[in-house]
């Protein structure tokens, strides 16, 4: 782990470099006459394809919010290391096979985004762009049309087994032997999505509890989280009351991370089955899960679920940054914010259900984005080259530079925190259910209104769910 450590910082540091020297030469590149040329380190993964394609546009289409979660829309150094690691990684390929990358603006907001704009340029038969990234909460407006797209799995130059895509996303997206999607390193929103445990260390130290020795030795699990979290709840004001204004929780939850915890226990909402169907995967143990889930959120005095609404104003940050709850279970986009957090904090994986269970990142939906190359697409070996090439510099630069954001706030580098994230990173967990509301609904629902009774609504409900199923094998068949 340590060596790993070490080589991700390298890899920091020589973007760091690069960018104080107003250069923007990799490691490995030659230079003559003060020109430089890529000279890309071939591994048993990723052998550049013998190619040059002429200078012609390559067009990623995808939504510009001026954040750092932008691809193509990053065409500048700043001094900001996941930035310059973006722009370093597009520089590489536009080197690698004389292609200038592109962006093509998607309208709208981060999860309101018009996919009418990308549908119509596909029924026109217009070629604006050659992929797209859609969000994770868009995917079912237009993975269930397969019409829309190529799937990945079709375009011979890509390779879906390298290290490069999250595995669990081909899983998810695979059916009748198509995998329609993926993510991965190419995508750093995807890194953005992946669900984590913020704590407390001054309340760690307080409590001596080594939470990072508890995760090395697998203890960390959801009952040990809010055992552990009720011995820092207290009522800190001394009026009899807990409230979220002034008292200490034991730790802070969101709807969905009930999904992300049958995840954790090895269950989905949904899974594709041995003829390629989706099917619906709603068992017994994922009853119990959520029936335990909702025992603890009902444990007010400890335990703040989000949408109870209970917070006035500033969210669950305003109740962790000044020190008033011992965890929170988030996503890694709120590093963006917490990097200038006043608590000393640290950052473990998502919890466990039981101690046999292994450690994933599950992903939420929200910040993640998946790739999408269009029906109008007719250049798919020219598009699966480059697609590779952004996957491999991505994973070298890219993720790196999104672990250094992560574990660095305005007072340190917590390289422990950095250990838990390489850790899960490669663990992503993806749930087809959540993408296309195959219970992702209804278990939201049971985590919004602590519903008691899980059995009934899900049969209630699972009649629909079943129908909407039956409607996406009908539209693949």
């Amino acid at each position: 782990m340590q060596r790993k450590l070490t080589a991700y910082l390298l890899v920091c540091a020589m973007l760091a470099a690069l960018t104080a020297c107003g250069e923007s030469q990799p490691s490995g590149t030659d230079t003559t006459d003060g020109e430089t040329s890529a000279a890309p380190v071939e591994t048993s993964e990723f052998v550049p394809a013998n190619v040059k394609y002429g200078g012609v546009d390559f067009v990623i289409a995808e939504n510009d919010i001026g954040d750092w979660m932008q691809s193509a829309f990053i065409t500048e150094q700043n001094g900001e290391v996941l930035n310059d690691s973006i722009y370093e990684r597009n520089r590489i390929v536009q080197e690698l096979y004389d292609v200038n990358i592109k962006g093509y603006k998607i309208e709208g907001g981060r999860n309101g985004q018009d996919l009418s704009q990308i549908k119509n340029s596909i029924l026109a038969g217009d070629k604006d762009f050659d992929i797209a990234y859609i969000p994770g909460q868009l995917t079912s407006k237009i993975f269930t049309e397969p019409d829309f797209l190529v799937p990945l799995s079709e375009i011979d130059t890509i390779d879906l087994s390298h290290s490069w895509w999250a595995q669990g996303s081909v899983e998810a997206m695979t059916f009748f032997g198509k995998t329609v999607s993926a993510t991965g390193d190419m995508i750093v929103s995807t890194d953005g999505s992946a669900t984590v445990t913020f704590f407390n260390k001054t309340l760690a130290d307080q409590f001596n509890i080594d939470v990072y020795d508890v995760v090395r030795q697998g203890k960390f699990t959801f009952d040990w989280v809010y055992q552990t979290g009720q011995l820092a709840q207290s009522d800190l004001n001394g009026d009899t009351k807990i409230d979220t204004a002034d008292d200490r929780f034991g730790f802070i939850v969101e709807s969905l991370n009930l999904i992300h915890m049958i995840s954790s226990a090895g269950e989905k909402l949904a899974r594709t089955n041995q003829n390629g169907e989706p099917e619906l995967t709603i068992n017994s143990k994922v009853i119990d899960i959520a029936q335990r889930y909702v025992e603890v959120i009902n444990d007010t005095d400890a335990v703040i679920s989000v949408q109870d609404y209970r917070i006035k104003s500033g969210g669950p940050a305003s109740v962790f940054n000044p020190g008033r709850a011992f965890f929170w279970i988030t996503n890694l986009q709120r590093m963006n914010a917490a990097r200038s957090f006043e608590v000393d904090f640290g950052m473990v994986p998502f919890p466990k259900w039981e101690e046999s269970d292994e450690y994933i990142a599950p992903m939420n939906g929200y910040w993640d984005s998946w790739l999408m190359v269009p029906a109008t697409n007719d250049e798919l070996d020219r598009t699966g080259n480059i697609v590779e090439a952004l996957g491999y510099y991505s994973k070298e630069l890219v993720t790196p530079a999104f672990i250094e954001t992560s574990v660095t706030t305005k007072a340190l580098r917590d390289d422990e925190s950095a250990e838990m994230l390489q850790m899960v990173l490669p663990k992503m967990s993806f749930d087809a259910g959540l993408y296309f509301d195959w219970g992702y609904s209804q278990f939201t629902q049971i985590a919004t209104k602590h519903t008691s009774d899980v059995v009934s609504l899900i049969d209630s409900e699972r009649p629909a769910i079943e129908a909407s199923i039956a409607d996406f094998i009908k539209a693949f068949k």
